[in-house]
């Protein structure tokens, strides 16, 4: 029995989804600063914004001679994950 292994190009078909999502996320951030900086609270916008926030929030560290502390957080809307989706399938079409 022979495996198939894929060609590159489904590889890098991935890579440019990823890069694609990528970017709808970054517009879909700026479409939701701009609806809480410019719009009035109404139901449907604070259920869009809705921020879903996820990672390691402070983080001490503390040894003898150094002391620092970490953080990392992620933060999607619903907006974010709603662009996101539409770039890859209108890239998806082309």
């Amino acid at each position: 029995m022979r495996v198939r292994v894929p060609p590159r190009a489904c590889l890098k078909s991935i890579k440019s989804y990823f890069v694609v999502f990528i970017i709808g996320i970054i517009i879909g951030a700026i479409l939701d600063w701009s609806v809480n900086r410019y719009f009035p609270p109404h139901p449907a916008s604070e259920f869009l914004t809705y921020k879903i926030r996820f990672g390691v929030e402070n983080l001490k560290v503390d040894l003898i001679a150094l002391n620092f502390s970490f953080s990392l957080m992620f933060s999607f809307s619903l907006i974010m994950l709603i662009f996101g989706l539409i770039f890859v399938i209108l890239y998806k079409q082309l």
